[in-house]
């Protein structure tokens, strides 16, 4: 084979790749597209709804009445939460991420964070979400991304919570030769095997079937690239039936 074919064979080979690039990228947008129009109408729905049933229904009770509320606002968050996934996504994509670290209280930090997602939770829900402290350091103080660690947590809370129909969701962190450890453990539905290579792709929704709101599928995409840029890795281990643990590391820079 001369030199000019050999050229022209991998000039064909690079445009072949292209084309596979660009079909991949036009259906993961497609996916997006499809995915966040579905997302998007769900709250707006049951927002417009709700508040036409407070402005034009005078017989409601003031528990119905509250109960609306109560709806209205919870998928108000919801809204604000796929739009606040949607900027990341961009952001990431634009390589426009930044890690701003400060000094945090790491112990008094989880336990606030357990606090404000144990509001989260539906009172019909039995499931107990519980902050795990024993292998905790004592006054532990480590300069990190304080807002990006609170999306990374309340996402994997937050998806332990949505898989798991009764059980405990449990988190905490120990000490690792250089880095803290977090983990966020649930006895829920678990993770097929054939699954767990994809829970970090984006838009791959896990389990829709079982949790029909099981949002975008872009959660742990972002947790992950979060946690890349600080430093650190993200891995999951899981059992279909029994629960999965979702662990990161970030550097322990004190």
């Amino acid at each position: 084979m001369s030199i000019q074919e050999e050229e022209i064979k991998k000039l064909k080979e690079e445009n072949e790749l292209l084309k596979k690039r660009l079909d991949n990228a036009n259906k993961l947008k497609s996916t997006f597209l499809a995915n966040m129009s579905h997302e998007i109408r769900t709250p707006l729905n049951a927002i417009v709804g709700f508040s036409n049933f407070l402005t034009e229904c005078e017989e409601l009770t003031e528990s119905e009445r509250n109960e609306f509320i109560n709806i209205i606002q919870q998928n108000n968050d919801y809204l604000l939460k796929i739009i606040d996934d949607i900027l990341e996504l961009s952001k990431i994509e634009r390589d426009q991420v930044f890690i701003n670290n400060v000094k945090l209280k790491l112990n008094q930090f989880l336990g606030g964070l357990i606090n404000e997602n144990k509001k989260k939770i539906n009172p019909n829900r039995k499931v107990e979400l519980i902050l795990d402290d024993v292998d905790f350091i004592e006054n532990c103080l480590i300069e990190v991304d304080a807002i990006k660690l609170e999306q990374i947590l309340n996402n994997l809370i937050d998806n332990a919570i949505r898989f798991t129909l009764s059980g405990y969701v449990l988190v905490g962190y120990k000490q690792i030769p250089g880095f803290i450890e977090f983990y966020v453990e649930d006895s829920g539905v678990g993770i097929p095997k054939e699954k767990l290579e994809h829970v970090f792709n984006s838009f791959y929704q896990i389990n829709s079937a079982i949790c029909p709101d099981s949002g975008m599928g872009v959660g742990l995409f972002i947790s992950k690239n979060y946690v890349k840029r600080m430093g650190g890795v993200m891995g999951v281990s899981s059992v279909e039936g029994e629960g999965s643990r979702f662990h990161f590391t970030i550097p322990y820079l004190v």
